[in-house]
């Protein structure tokens, strides 16, 4: 039998171009806040001992009508639930969610955002059906004004100290805005997720 073969430089060359390439990628997003980001988001969903039954009777209790009885369970349910993606509340309560009006569908919204903080994979999907949306000058926007001033927040709140693209796309919404309460959403959603970064054109 043969000697093995000896792996040439030019391969060898390519194996640890392609491991620094990963090992850069990996400090990457470690410097990032990537991974802790991710690490924190799986920690607070394991870790959620949420009691669903209090908020539930809470809600049931209170006249869903009344808009600030409506923002404090909201409010309730997103500090319940801060940080760790169990939207489920929502999901199963549409119909007394629909019932929010004014602030309250904002308050609504936003929530949204403290519950999925950080979730920077699903952020956009997540808060896709409530943005402001590009229509020709003349056609009435058919969302909620309230709506979308409250996803431009939640929007800066996932995003938060996170920066990039996500500031762009808010101050992009921000600029096109001629509504008062989609503006305050997206100016609130562009302080929250240019935080601390010290730009001046934010």
């Amino acid at each position: 039998t043969g000697a093995p073969a000896t792996p040439s430089i030019g391969s060898k060359k390519k194996q640890l171009s392609a491991k620094s390439k990963t090992a850069v990628r990996s400090i990457r997003q470690i410097l990032d806040g990537v991974n802790t980001i991710q690490l924190n988001l799986e920690f607070l969903f394991r870790s959620n001992r949420a009691d669903m039954s209090i908020l539930n009777k809470v809600k049931d209790s209170l006249e869903a009508r009344n808009s600030i009885y409506h923002t404090a369970v909201t409010l309730s349910n997103a500090f319940m639930h801060a940080g760790t993606t169990h939207d489920k509340f929502f999901r199963e309560n549409l119909e007394w969610l629909g019932k929010a009006v004014n602030w309250s569908k904002f308050t609504a919204t936003a929530a949204l955002g403290v519950i999925h903080r950080g979730n920077l994979t699903q952020g956009q999907k997540l808060l896709a059906p409530y943005l402001p949306k590009d229509v020709p000058s003349g056609v009435p926007n058919s969302g909620s004004v309230y709506s979308q001033g409250g996803s431009l927040y939640a929007f800066g709140l996932i995003y938060a100290n996170h920066e990039g693209w996500a500031v762009d796309l808010i101050r992009d919404h921000f600029k096109k805005a001629t509504e008062e309460v989609v503006q305050h959403g997206g100016a609130l959603g562009l302080g929250v997720a240019g935080m601390a970064t010290g730009d001046d054109g934010i």
